[in-house]
């Protein structure tokens, strides 16, 4: 009798391990005090905001988990699994910071995470996860806001938010010290999620050769978007970059990378394979040089592809990295054309070198590279010249065209400088060139400067227009600059 006593308490207690509740499935909108009342244990309430799942619980297709305003504080058992076929939501005044939904593991013990599978609808709103082996989403939809991710392990997906042919959206969330990526795709995933204004700081944390924000190819006639966030490395993560997006397995991918800061990791941005179409725009890209090993990283926007992977260049500050811009294989970004209104440069790319060196652009590329009306830190020419590698270097490249360039600071006030307040003509000048102000605006003064940075032409003038004799200036390419009360202008010319 003894005996069978004990076996029935060791098959209790397996049992009771094991447990796992899964929602019928009939369209029912469930609370957590239904599924205290109906999981069988599986669910329990330790008081008014307290309960602990303790086995595997599956929200089933046509099912929805709802929680209502207020505080829930959940704790998921060792290996619990939540797996969500139908929707999850957050319901009521899901403005109200006070009203949290907490998931989190044993401080020793992590529960396994969610796997979202098929499943189309969740919104998620102040859900904070912690202590759990991963978000996974396959061939799902759902919607995140304010919500925080944070002590994650890798037991159940490598990314703590981790896709596959999955496009979620990210507003307001903060991703903090876990192992792997904030959020990652596989290469071959077809995922398009949308980023916006989320904070991904100290991530990587099992320090392996990856980025925070880590995805592959897009969706069909969709657009990775990544927009408004702060992605800040740790010096005990080394290996971790900042953004990566690749199709190193095939397949296509669109993104647009912009307004983000991206400081202290390994690299800034890596855009890596072919068939990539990218706009990476207005970001700030500083100081990423953890692992301080130029031949292993440091770049702030890396290229590598054959010329199936275009990406226009526009508004970004890239500094102080152990390489600006590196363009490797046959990739060709475009980071400024003034003859294209689509890319009008503005970026501010300088102080960026190793091995004291400056390396601001590194075209280890065939293929001739534009780079107009950017600023360089410099108003010289040849020292521009001389912080980018290209042809000039290695008669094998191809030649990076950063003239015009420009020669201040202010980047906002050059932003308009060429919207139609000038009108220089004609263009190749021959014996004369003529300037016109086409809004009253007074033209101070016009220098004309060579590639070795030698003045050949200043004239002060103070009207609205001016004609210039340029009939004894050498044939050749020059700078010309226009100041005025309130924008200085600077333009490539020809002169023959």
């Amino acid at each position: 009798m003894r005996k069978i006593t004990f076996l029935l308490l060791i098959l209790l207690a397996y049992f009771n391990s094991n447990a796992q509740y899964s929602t019928p499935g009939t369209g029912v909108n469930w609370t957590m005090t239904d599924l205290v009342n109906n999981s069988n244990g599986t669910v329990l309430q330790n008081n008014d905001t307290l309960y602990t799942i303790t086995g595997n619980l599956i929200v089933s297709q046509n099912d929805t988990l709802s929680f209502y305003d207020g505080i829930y504080s959940i704790l998921c058992n060792e290996n619990v699994l939540i797996t969500v076929n139908g929707v999850i939501q957050t319901v009521g005044d899901t403005s109200n910071p006070e009203n949290i939904v907490r998931f989190y593991g044993e401080e020793n013990n992590y529960f396994t995470g969610f796997k979202f599978e098929n499943s189309t609808g969740s919104y998620m709103n102040n859900i904070f996860v912690s202590r759990a082996g991963g978000v996974k989403f396959i061939e799902s939809q759902a919607v995140f806001k304010n919500c925080y991710f944070d002590n994650f392990n890798m037991n159940n997906s490598t990314g703590t938010v981790d896709l596959f042919k999955s496009d979620v959206e990210l507003y307001n969330c903060t991703f903090y010290n876990n192992e792997g990526p904030g959020v990652k795709s596989a290469s071959n995933a077809k995922s398009s999620p949308k980023i916006y204004n989320c904070s991904f700081d100290h991530n990587v944390t099992s320090n392996i050769n990856m980025p925070q924000i880590n995805l592959g190819t897009s969706a069909e006639g969709d657009t990775i978007i990544i927009s408004g966030c702060t992605i800040t490395g740790d010096e005990n993560s080394e290996l971790s970059g900042g953004i990566a997006v690749s199709t190193l397995a095939g397949g296509e991918l669109n993104c647009v990378i912009k307004g983000n800061t991206i400081k202290n990791n390994r690299y800034g941005i890596a855009v890596y394979g072919n068939n990539i179409s990218s706009v990476i725009k207005n970001n700030v890209i500083e100081n990423n040089t953890i692992q301080n090993d130029p031949m292993q990283g440091g770049s702030g926007i890396s290229y590598w592809g054959n010329t199936t992977n275009v990406s226009l260049v526009s508004g970004n500050v890239i500094r102080n990295n152990l390489w600006g811009i590196t363009i490797i294989n046959a990739a060709i970004p475009d980071l400024g054309d003034t003859e294209n209104n689509l890319s009008p440069g503005e970026n501010q790319i300088y102080s960026n070198g190793n091995n004291g060196l400056v390396y601001d652009v590194y075209n280890n590329t065939p293929n001739d590279i534009k780079a107009e009306n950017n600023y360089w830190g410099t108003n010289n020419a040849d020292s521009i010249e001389a912080h980018i590698y290209h042809h000039n270097d290695d008669p094998a490249l191809g030649t990076v065209d950063f003239i015009p360039f420009i020669i201040n600071t202010s980047v906002d006030s050059q932003r308009n400088a060429d919207n139609g307040i000038l009108q220089i003509y004609p263009l190749p000048a021959h014996n004369y060139l003529y300037l016109k102000s086409k809004n009253n605006t007074i033209i101070r003064k016009i220098r004309i400067v060579n590639l070795s940075g030698q003045t050949v032409l200043n004239k002060n003038t103070g009207t609205k227009t001016c004609h210039l004799d340029v009939s004894t200036v050498q044939t050749g390419v020059y700078i010309l600059t226009v100041y005025t009360d309130d924008k200085t202008i600077s333009r490539k010319i020809t002169i023959k």
